[in-house]
């Protein structure tokens, strides 16, 4: 999780799509990946602090 922000952060910005939005896809999905297991695991309380 850390490793892909590191990424999106490294990549610097073009004008148009490329690889900064395809990095910044792929970081969030590894974000929704993490947060949904401890959102259907952990119940109300772990929505409520992750939004």
């Amino acid at each position: 999780m850390i490793g892909t922000g590191m990424i999106v952060r490294s990549i610097l910005y073009l004008p148009g799509v490329g690889s900064k939005q395809d990095a910044w896809a792929l970081h969030s999905a590894v974000i929704g990946a993490v947060v949904a297991p401890l959102c259907f695991l952990g119940g109300p309380l772990f929505l409520r602090a992750a939004v």
